[in-house]
């Protein structure tokens, strides 16, 4: 026979764990994009500008690879986001028939928006927390991620390919090994 705490923590595990998910999905990422003058982005868009704003001259097949879609999408979403007027592209000096992609100055001015406003709807959802729940919520997730990227396809697959960004205390580059 089941304990009550087995079942009461096992059963909702799950629907804490979809819960967090959509709260990072609605309230940290999609309240910010609506709120920016950034032409509503959809995510998918906002995940190019990232990418790109965190590589630098990067190719469509680089973009591609690295938001795991195939090159048609990532040519589609290119060509949104120039229309838009937030990415901007050029021949490559090396190889010309190379597209390198970078932000535009209204890219860089809404990328910096999109998160400065994450980073106020999290730091006023962690302002709600007590202090040592703030701090046991960084060490669980913490212990989550490491026990989740048990295996470098896991770690492949989450990867935030944060480029310029990266330390090497992160926790995907420890799981793939200590390799990009």
């Amino acid at each position: 026979m089941r304990s009550r705490t087995q079942t009461a923590t096992r059963v909702p595990v799950t629907k804490l764990a979809d819960m967090f998910c959509k709260v990072i999905e609605v309230v940290l990422t999609e309240q910010a994009l609506s709120g920016a003058p950034c032409h509503a982005l959809s995510r998918s868009q906002w995940e190019g500008l990232v990418f790109v704003e965190r590589h630098p001259f990067c190719s469509i097949r680089d973009l591609a690879e690295g938001l795991g879609v195939s090159h048609p999408a990532a040519v589609k979403m290119v060509e949104r986001l120039v229309r838009k007027g937030l990415l901007d592209r050029r021949e490559s000096a090396q190889d010309r028939r190379v597209v390198e992609l970078s932000l535009s100055q209204l890219g860089e001015q809404c990328v910096e928006t999109v998160r400065a406003q994450r980073g106020q709807v999290l730091e006023r959802v962690l302002g709600e927390m007590a202090g040592d729940e703030t701090e046991q919520l960084l060490q669980g997730l913490q212990a989550f991620l490491r026990a989740a990227l048990s295996d470098r396809h896991t770690a492949e697959m989450v990867c935030l390919h944060c480029g310029r960004e990266h330390v090497e205390e992160c926790l995907v580059y420890q799981a793939k090994g200590g390799r990009p």
